[in-house]
């Protein structure tokens, strides 16, 4: 064992932690009951939380609610923390609701020897689509120089916007973006200019790459790179802005809460991406 995490490791915990459903247990300042210690993660030694979250459309069509992520921190290596945490999730698209509330379980691996951590966030989509997990680098040494990168500013969107139904397109699964998911939004100019999506008439469609294309986005800033899925599609035919980021990747990105995303307060960085 090297102290890292692999796939093999991360399945292995995601498996320990599915065990316990949708009830996570929260840490107390009391001694630790042993229906509290999880096999192979042990007791938890503090709680994790994401705030909650609502959102409308101006017509009322659309609309989406999120209790917001809670749950526990294990450390079952010393420079391995394990977060598992569940949050409730409620969607309506054109009028229609998406199906009933229902709870969805978030697993992240954080690796302070790697400086990464791994996300798996399966199923955030109220379609058939396994939602890909992504990859948070801290002191990320930037991508070699190659034509595929592709620089400019990175808005974000999704969570606390209050005008937004807050679940992506539905070519890319009905993703809850009102949460605290982890991925990107491309216009829909780079999504053909990659060979993510295609155009027939009227009609933008998925292409077969993009069922296993992710995205990196990098900050020169701060040295941070998040590795995630396609959400959804951003905005029209901006070369200047080629990305849109949930909240999750926002903040994590800037080194700032889910909070200060409230009102539009974290900035739009200038980024690098490239599709892999």
């Amino acid at each position: 064992m090297d102290g890292r995490v692999g796939d093999d490791t991360l399945r292995a915990l995601d498996e320990a932690l599915l065990q316990l459903g949708g009830d996570v247990q929260v840490f107390k300042e009391t001694p630790v009951a042993a229906s509290e210690i999880v096999p192979g993660l042990g007791a938890p030694i503090r709680s994790f939380t994401r705030p909650a979250a609502s959102s409308k459309t101006r017509d009322g069509e659309g609309a989406s609610t999120t209790t917001g992520l809670n749950g526990s921190v294990y450390q079952p290596q010393p420079n391995i923390e394990v977060v598992s945490a569940v949050e409730t999730l409620n969607a309506k698209r054109d009028g229609r609701s998406l199906g009933a509330p229902r709870s969805v379980h978030q697993l992240r691996v954080v690796d302070s020897v790697a400086k990464v951590t791994n996300v798996e966030q399966s199923d955030y989509s109220w379609g058939t689509r396994e939602l890909p997990g992504a990859a948070l680098y801290l002191d990320f040494a930037g991508f070699d120089k190659e034509a595929a990168v592709v620089k400019g500013e990175a808005s974000y969107f999704g969570k606390f916007d209050p005008t937004d139904e807050g679940t992506g397109t539905p070519i890319f699964g009905t993703v809850q973006t009102n949460s605290s998911v982890f991925g990107i939004s491309l216009s829909e100019d780079f999504l053909i200019q990659f060979g993510l999506a295609q155009r027939k008439g009227k009609t933008l469609s998925r292409t077969p790459r993009s069922h296993t294309a992710l995205i990196e986005v990098y900050f020169p800033k701060l040295k941070r790179m998040v590795r995630a899925p396609i959400v959804d599609v951003g905005p029209k035919g901006s070369v200047k802005r080629p990305a849109d980021l949930t909240v999750a990747v926002a903040a994590f990105l800037q080194d700032e809460p889910e909070e200060k995303a409230k009102g539009y307060k974290l900035k739009n960085i200038p980024v690098q991406l490239r599709v892999v």
